[in-house]
């Protein structure tokens, strides 16, 4: 006994026929399980994970350099200044003791 197949019983018409039909359901958005042709309501989103990922590093490349920017002028720029500034009298101390 020969199992059966669909494919089997079909003239070379049907078959292009079927062919057809099965090539223009996946080039639309149908997707095919079980016999049946399920049309999804809103096409599927890819890309999120690239897009996500690339959003992710640009925000904290930006962040980072923003708050080092800040940092640079609102702390160390001050301190450098100030500790220059002690050095700068000091020496100028050691001048006058050294021509006194």
């Amino acid at each position: 006994m020969v199992a059966y197949h669909p494919y089997f019983s079909l003239t070379k018409q049907n078959w292009d026929e079927k062919k057809k039909k099965k090539d223009t359901q996946k080039t639309s958005r149908h997707y095919i399980t079980n016999n049946t042709t399920h049309t999804m309501a809103i096409a599927p989103i890819t890309g999120t994970l690239k897009r996500k990922i690339i959003t992710d590093i640009t925000i904290g490349f930006a962040a980072g350099f923003t708050l080092a920017t800040l940092y640079w002028y609102t702390e160390h720029t001050p301190l450098v200044a100030k500790r220059e500034a002690y050095y700068a009298q000091l020496q100028k101390q050691k001048q006058a003791e050294d021509v006194a």
